[in-house]
């Protein structure tokens, strides 16, 4: 049988190692399924220890924190994954064009996790109301790596015929420090079990390959599909198929492109999907320029590469350069256009002789970037890390096929070379694993990460901004459940937030976030006017639509409502799911006559989750002004609960605030049940509300819904019996 083939089935002349040539591929095509049908016990050992070393290496994020990005979106603010249930499971997976659960692309499995870890959470808490913690989340994401792990090990076995192979590319995987940004962060258990389900459609197509059974053609698309309900960056993993049929299934054919043609359609429809989906709740950007657009992609491929050979310098963001900054000007830009020269050389180079492999490789690691790579930005940031997790089974096949061409030379020549790549890759091994095991520091909680960035891009303001809002974080913190003599504390830390606010202002004056935060903190010490001032005379934060939700705060405090509903309108319009906006949009409109308005919103927010006392007190408010007064009372039966619940929490200054909201509460209940003629019970209420704040008692005497009370004996007795109280 002859070697020589042409470029595009794999070119496999005498250049090119005879053990994927002729035959012996056909061999080798064979093996994956005989490895998944049959495993050895050598095969299931080396599999166990690639898994365990995988979620050993992850045991310090274990007791990592939520970090405040996206984890809040994700998790800690994310009413259906804090209130699991069937019902919400259902709204995951039907809110396809516009997910009210998170601010991005659809992505029902990826919450549907989550949901799940919430339940063990809750579970282990033996209290499913419990306040959640990170441990299981954190947990899960281990495993899910070391499940990945384990399926890297089995793709390379398949591809070089050996479990030691197998083992190297499994482990190397598993260690490699790019992973951590994924494995250590719980928000991106989108990219966890996206890559699950993609290497599990590889290796689905790889039992096809052999079979041509329908049930693993089956398997393939539901295993894609399940990937791109988790995360849509997959959406190209159709041409890896085909490629995987060049190289080393060796089956291309027509016959086989139209195979694919199912799942090229199942991408399609996913992309509009997330495009869609992406572009309503969270907004999607084009690069400036057709030039920037293209230095940005050649220095993206240069950073992927090089960071995958040489993973030092890493950031948990790498934000964004200024507009007239991406030039050639800049060696970063200026490297990636050169670089990109030399590996489209060294491609032509490889397809001119055949050597299908490399080709075939770097194709497949590319073709997974192009989705994080492409015009439109859904991030602040040039590039991450996280975005080489699937696409480095890529480098890591065509590893495994060079070692097996190493190791296959190396017994007929009896030499050296098989001893020294394993060693070389053993110490590779070693020091992937000591960095992995440092990086996670980085995402220890919110200051970590914050800090690394400003480690890492000490010019830039991104980080320094973040540490602002953790202060403000903290001052919120404090303001709701502390006391009186923690005023003081907080307050520093408003001037802590203001302070690291100049200094990103400093770096660069036109960033617009620290703009808007400059005026949040204004108005939070109490100055709302010097906040309009500053927002007016820097009209770039609003080039940052989360500047509208503040600059709608400051004009509510400043008694411009209809200014402030304009405001958060504009805000909303941008981040449908922004449920802080949308409460405050509701309650304006109720306060300026417009209940029928603000019910729309109210809505809303009961399907997207809302669950503050406050914003149900309001909904009640609304439903009463709109004639609904049996929704009102469901309403502020469930915000007594809540009280009573807080109350039972509550110290101090605290508690007394507390108390006076539930008090209002009850005082409306005991309102609504006057106005629908029911005396007994409304005087229950009534009674209960006026032992708690005594000033309600005026209030009802006044109050037209206690009209027909007051005509009644039981009123008299009711007014009798706090007069001799008094």
């Amino acid at each position: 049988m002859s070697c020589r083939r042409s470029p595009l089935v794999g070119g496999l002349n005498a250049s090119w190692p005879a053990f994927i040539s002729g035959d012996t591929i056909v061999d080798v095509g064979i093996g994956i399924g005989s490895t998944i049908r049959n495993r050895s016990r050598i095969g299931i050992g080396c599999g166990l220890l690639v898994a365990l070393a995988a979620i050993a290496l992850y045991l310090p994020s274990l007791d990592n924190e939520f970090v405040d990005f996206d984890d809040t979106q994700y998790v800690t603010n994310n009413f259906y994954v804090l209130h699991p249930s069937w019902q919400n499971l259902w709204t995951c997976f039907s809110e396809v064009w516009q997910p009210s659960n998170i601010v991005g692309y659809y992505q029902p499995m990826t919450i549907a996790s989550l949901m799940l870890d919430r339940v063990i959470d809750g579970r282990l808490a033996g209290n499913p109301t419990a306040a959640v913690a990170p441990f299981v989340f954190h947990l899960t994401n281990a495993l899910l790596h070391g499940l990945n792990a384990v399926l890297v090990f089995v793709l390379a076995r398949f591809v070089s015929r050996r479990s030691e192979i197998g083992v190297i590319c499994g482990l190397l995987f598993a260690a490699h420090p790019l992973s951590v940004e994924v494995v250590a962060w719980v928000a991106q258990r989108k990219a966890l079990l996206s890559t699950t389900f993609a290497l599990s459609a590889l290796i689905c197509h790889g039992r096809y390959s052999k079979t041509g059974s329908a049930g693993w053609y089956l398997s393939t698309w539901v295993s894609f599909t399940l990937s791109l309900l988790a995360k849509p960056t997959g959406l190209l993993l159709p041409v890896v198929l085909i490629l995987a049929d060049v190289w080393p299934l060796r089956r291309i054919s027509l016959r086989g492109v139209i195979q694919q043609v199912p799942l090229l359609v199942t991408a399609a429809v996913f992309g509009c999907i997330s495009v869609v989906s992406q572009g309503r709740t969270a907004g999607l950007e084009l690069n400036a320029g057709v030039w920037a657009t293209f230095l940005i992609l050649c220095q993206n491929v240069v950073f992927y590469l090089s960071r995958l050979l040489i993973p030092f310098g890493q950031s948990p963001v790498h934000p964004l350069p200024a507009v007239g900054a991406v030039t050639l000007a800049e060696s970063t830009f200026l490297f990636g256009l050169i670089g990109c020269a030399v590996l489209v050389g060294l491609l032509v180079v490889a397809w001119r002789r055949g050597w299908a492999p490399i080709w075939v490789c770097v194709a497949a690691f590319f073709v997974l970037l192009a989705p994080a790579m492409s015009p439109w930005r859904f991030m602040g940031a040039i590039v991450a890390e996280r975005f080489v997790y699937l696409p480095m089974i890529g480098p890591l096949m065509l590893l495994a096929a060079g070692l097996r061409r190493l190791w296959a030379q190396s017994r007929v020549r009896r030499s050296w070379d098989r001893s020294i790549s394993t060693a070389g890759c053993t110490l590779a091994i070693a020091c992937f694993a000591f960095l992995t095991i440092g990086h996670q520091r980085i995402w220890r909680n919110s200051r970590t990460f914050y800090e690394a960035v400003t480690t890492r891009y000490p010019n830039h303001p991104y980080g320094y901004c973040g540490l602002g809002t953790l202060y403000l974080n903290e001052h919120e913190l404090i303001i709701t459940k502390g006391t009186e003599e923690d005023l003081e504390s907080a307050e520093s830390l408003l001037s802590a937030a203001m302070d690291e606010y100049v200094r990103a202002v400093r770096l660069d004056p036109a960033y617009g976030p620290a703009h808007f935060r400059i005026a949040q903190t204004l108005l939070l010490q109490g100055n709302p006017e010097a906040a309009l001032s500053h927002l007016d005379g820097h009209p770039e934060a609003f080039g940052f639509y989360r500047a509208y939700y503040f600059y709608g705060q400051v004009l509510d405090r400043l008694g411009d409502k209809n200014g402030a509903i304009e405001a958060f309108r504009e805000c909303l319009s941008h981040e449908p799911g922004w449920r802080d906006a949308r409460r405050q949009l509701a309650r304006l409109l109720l306060e300026t006559g417009r209940p029928s308005e603000s019910l729309t919103h109210f809505d809303t927010l009961g399907e997207q989750g809302m669950f503050d006392a406050d914003t149900l007190h309001n909904w009640a408010v609304a439903l009463v002004e709109m004639g609904r007064l049996r929704e009102a009372l469901a309403r502020l039966a469930d915000v007594e609960e809540m009280r009573i619940h807080t109350v039972s929490k509550s110290t101090g200054d605290r508690m007394s605030r507390v108390q006076s909201k539930l008090a209002d509460t009850r005082y409306a209940i005991a309102g609504i049940l006057a106005t629908m003629e029911e005396s007994e019970a409304s005087l229950v209420y009534l009674r209960a509300a006026v032992l708690q704040k005594r000033e309600l008692l005026a209030a009802a005497g006044r109050n037209a819904a206690f009209e027909f009370l007051r005509g009644t004996e039981a009123w008299r007795m009711f007014l009798s019996e706090f007069e001799e109280v008094q």
